[in-house]
């Protein structure tokens, strides 16, 4: 429920905290009680527009994943439905709200037009790391799907070592 601040007689502010966390919560990976509480906390701290309601998995078609390269870590996954928003919009607000004191892995190549059905936002705790969130979002007849992917890694998670020279891109950045 968003929060209302009367400014005056004609002028009303709405703080959008979004919604109630969501009921549909697909967990997996790691059962580490750290990680997964972590997992939980940044979960719980999401910010999404006035409006967002929880959404079924199937509410549109998502075609893609994000594979965590370290591990191992605990999973979630949970949807909403932003209604009668534009991809923009949505984008701009996750963005302007980061869950949990995660930063956004866009930086300076943050995308000049968001004309498209859909994309990611990652973010994470900390430069290079390999945790955190990423937000798909793609249009819906009535809105915006969001589906958050959720990977908190375990306190003895590694990442395979790369040939000389290459880098774990972002979450969310491939």
């Amino acid at each position: 429920m968003p929060l209302r601040l009367s400014l005056d007689h004609r002028h009303t502010l709405l703080i959008g905290l979004c919604c109630m966390p969501p009921t549909r919560v697909v967990e997996s990976g790691s059962n580490d009680e750290e990680a997964r509480a972590q997992a939980h906390a940044w979960l719980d701290d999401v910010s999404l527009p006035p409006g967002a309601t929880d959404a079924a998995p199937n509410a549109a078609a998502l075609n893609s994943y994000t594979g965590w390269p370290c591990g191992p870590v605990a999973e979630l996954e949970a949807f909403w439905l932003v209604p009668d928003a534009t991809l923009r919009e949505t984008a701009e607000w996750i963005d302007a709200n980061p869950a949990g004191d995660l930063m956004s892995v866009w930086g300076e190549h943050r995308p000049e037009s968001m004309n498209y059905d859909g994309m990611m936002l990652g973010f994470i705790p900390e430069v290079g790391a390999q945790e955190g969130i990423v937000y798909t979002l793609t249009t819906a007849p009535n809105g915006i799907l969001v589906r958050a992917e959720v990977a908190a890694q375990t306190s003895d998670a590694s990442c395979p070592e790369l040939p000389e020279g290459e880098l774990y891109g972002p979450p969310g950045m491939g």
